[in-house]
């Protein structure tokens, strides 16, 4: 009787079904392939409003794309290009830092995340644009102000992050280990890293995309360098082609990050977040 009950041995390894995540590698080359329509319907529908516009009004793509072989002849792409991107890594990783100890020390006592409350609303609720301003009128155009912009956006995004995914540790893992007198390094190192590290890793990928956004933004409004800036000047002497080839620019350079590096941080994270996870 106890044989009839009993369970089936369970499947072997090579005979289980495939798992989503495995048929995701079939479905690649149709994903790309209708990214790259969309692409081209986009591209099409831009040559076809352009037709019989000025280029003032309205730039074509061929125009776009002599523009940018004007300002990459003139060594005008590399050298804006580098001044945004050292202006907005530096900006996002000193936000990325404070906002992961910061973060981490509103956990640790109440009174230390109500002393930071008020901070946190005050940089979250901030519209970025006063931001630029109230730096510009203290500090100047320059490299500062679009630095300090971008951390006082980044920063309070990341603290929120870290703040939650360390709160969300399970409460009882983290007394148990404290009632055994467990020293409070090895609590962070196998307890709290491998559970909150995934999703602040995640927001912090999040972060980096729109951090170059933002410091085009501050670029725009407080500098006299960068690509910001190149798009300004071209904004004030009607050069629109040169400021849809920024642009085009931009969004290739984001997509090109995206790719080569957001989107593996996200799947790593995601994956280090399903080992962490108990079954």
């Amino acid at each position: 009787m106890t044989d009839l009950v009993r369970r089936p041995p369970a499947p072997a390894a090579d005979d289980r079904p495939d798992r989503p995540a495995d048929r995701s590698g079939a479905l690649r080359p149709r994903r790309a392939a209708a990214a790259g329509a969309t692409v081209v319907l986009l591209t099409g529908a831009w040559w076809w409003s352009a037709d019989g516009l000025p280029a003032v009004v309205l730039p074509s793509p061929a125009d776009t794309v002599r523009a940018i072989g004007a300002l990459a002849a003139d060594g005008t792409l590399f050298t804006d290009l580098g001044t945004t991107l050292t202006r907005v890594v530096l900006g996002t990783v000193t936000g990325v830092l404070l906002g992961v100890v910061i973060g981490a020390l509103t956990t640790l006592s109440p009174v230390v995340s109500d002393a930071f409350a008020p901070v946190r609303v005050l940089l979250t609720g901030m519209p970025p644009v006063v931001v630029v301003m109230m730096l510009m009128i203290w500090l100047g155009p320059g490299t500062a102000t679009v630095v300090l912009t971008v951390i006082t956006v980044v920063l309070p995004q990341t603290l929120v992050a870290t703040h939650d995914a360390v709160r969300g540790v399970d409460p009882e893992l983290r007394e148990m280990s404290r009632s055994f007198g467990v020293p409070l390094a090895w609590r962070v190192r196998h307890v709290i890293l491998p559970a909150a590290a995934p999703p602040v890793v995640a927001a912090t990928a999040v972060t980096l995309s729109g951090g170059l956004r933002l410091g085009l933004m501050a670029e725009v409004l407080a500098a006299d360098s960068g690509i910001g800036a190149s798009v300004a000047t071209a904004r004030g002497y009607l050069e629109t082609a040169t400021v849809f080839a920024w642009a085009v620019v931009a969004v290739a350079f984001a997509a090109l990050i995206d790719l080569l590096v957001l989107r593996p941080v996200r799947k790593r994270s995601s994956a280090w977040l399903t080992a962490a996870t108990p079954h």
